[in-house]
Formats: structure tokens, sequence, C-alpha cells
């Protein structure tokens, strides 16, 4: 009688738990439904908000005589290596960094001070610097909408250094990237394709350069100009310089901006899983 008694005691409160659970989920549901807002129709399109930019460059560069082994970390010492970092013409204060060295090793991590210096200590001896890399937070932090400088060399002749003679760093500089201006992301193949971006400071001239991809995961990037197209204007119309755009590819531009003596002060972004417009048979 007594096990009857408990085995029914146990039936009763788990039916009991059962009840209250479905009585729960129902009015659960039930004031959800309720309170969910009705569907609104926007006949206007809405305005884009500015996203606060990251850091469009390279976190890490190295040379070809680099072995990435950038678990190995050179103790310090007494003597040093000393170099500079600006973002767009300004010191970069506070940004981590660490240089490869002597195709093996890194250095210690090391922060930028308020001119824009960084001082990395190391045991005297020669070396020869293979390449730098940044911290991913603080990169984002100081050189947040700025690219690698185009004249940025990841690389170093050999020196000697001791606690009398300090050796001289790599100089990193990173700057505004060139823009371009929005463009429709289809054409058919007989449409007019004019391209145009943005004036960038001390800029006498641009050089325009076209890849054609088969498809938006092809990182092959055939280019369209073996040489570049220059211009001293703002625009280039594709159609002038050539008929060789085919239907059901993708394409993407990029262009570098050059000072008086034709070298290169900056570029646009560089994204190589992106493309500008698409080349279609007919508007649908």
């Amino acid at each position: 009688m007594l096990k009857k008694f408990i085995n029914g005691l146990l039936f009763g409160a788990g039916f009991a738990v059962a009840f209250i659970a479905i009585v729960y989920a129902y009015f659960k549901f039930i004031n959800y439904s309720s309170s969910k807002p009705e569907n609104t129709t926007i006949t206007e399109v809405p305005k884009l908000e500015h996203q606060p930019e990251r850091f469009y460059g390279s976190s890490a560069s190295f040379s070809g005589q680099f072995i990435d082994s950038r678990n190995n970390i050179l103790s310090s010492g007494n003597a040093l290596i000393v170099g500079s970092v600006e973002a767009d013409g300004k010191p970069a204060t506070g940004l981590k960094l660490r240089l490869g060295l002597n195709g093996k090793v890194m250095s210690q991590w090391v922060v930028t001070d308020s001119n824009g210096n960084y001082y990395v200590s190391l045991p005297s001896g020669e070396y020869r610097i293979d390449g730098y890399e940044l911290d991913y937070d603080s990169s984002y932090e100081v050189l947040s909408g700025l690219i690698d400088s185009p004249n940025n060399l990841s690389s170093s002749k050999s020196f000697i250094i001791d606690k009398e003679k300090h050796g001289l760093g790599i100089d990193l500089s990173f700057v505004k990237p060139l823009k371009k201006k929005p463009i429709n992301n289809t054409f058919s193949l007989g449409d007019e394709i004019t391209i145009s971006w943005e004036q960038y400071p001390n800029a006498s001239s641009y050089d325009v350069q076209i890849y054609e991809k088969s498809n938006v995961n092809d990182f092959s990037n055939v280019y369209l100009f073996p040489t570049g197209k220059k211009t001293s204007a703002t625009s280039l119309n594709i159609n002038e310089h050539t008929d060789e755009l085919k239907v059901g590819f993708y394409y993407r531009y990029d262009i570098r901006a050059l000072d008086e003596g034709g070298l290169p002060i900056s570029n646009t972004h560089r994204d190589f899983r992106s493309y500008d417009f698409k080349v279609i048979e007919n508007h649908q």
C-alpha cells in the first residue's frame, strides 16, 4: 500500500509540473504574440550611418628571408634599435609593434612614444631587420582609417649595435587611402563605364589598373592594362582604353596617387576578395 501511495504522489507531482509548464508556455506565447509590433512599410531609403573605420593596412610585413617563427622571441639587452612611425603625417603614439630579425626571431613588443619613436632593446650583435608586426588592437586605435604608405620598407641591410652604438630601425608611415566614388555594380556590355575618385592631396597624376575575375572568389586578378593607365584627371572612361570586358565577369580597379616626381604617395584600399562591378548581357 505504501508503495502504491508513493507512486501516486510521484505521478501527481509530475502531472502538476507538466501542467504548470504548459500553462506558462501558453501565456508566454500569447503575451509575445500580442505585444509583437506590426510590420511598418518604409518608403524612403535609410541613410547610411557612418561606421567606425578600421585599420586598412597590413598587420604584418616580412621579407622573403624571414622564416615564420614568430614564437621565437629574442631577449632584451644593453643595445637599441631605434625607429619611428607616422600616422597621416603625425607621430603615431601608442602603437605596439615588434621587429623580425635575422630571418629567425622576433624582438620584444615595444610601444611608440609621444614622438612616434620606438626603442627595441636587444643584446649587442649583428642584425638585419626582416619585417615587422603590429599589435591588432593598438593598430585599429592608432591607425584607424589608414593604409600602409607605398614607400614603406620592411627590411634593412645588416648593421652592428652595442651599448654605445644604436641601430637604425625601419621608419614606417601610414596614410589616408585614395577614395573611389560610388558606381553602379552592374553594367551591360555596351554601356559606357566611367570610374572616378576623389582628388588626393599633393597628387599630380594617377595610375589606374583594372583586374578581371571569373567569379567572386577568383583571386587570380588578371590585369587588363599591362602597365596601368596614367591620367591627371580624377576619372577614367574604361571603354576608351579597352574592349576586352566580358559578360559574366567581375572587375575591380585600383588607383595610385603619384607626386610630381611620379612616386606613389597613396592608393585605394586593396581588397582582393571584392569587386567594383560586373558585366552582364542586358539589364533585367
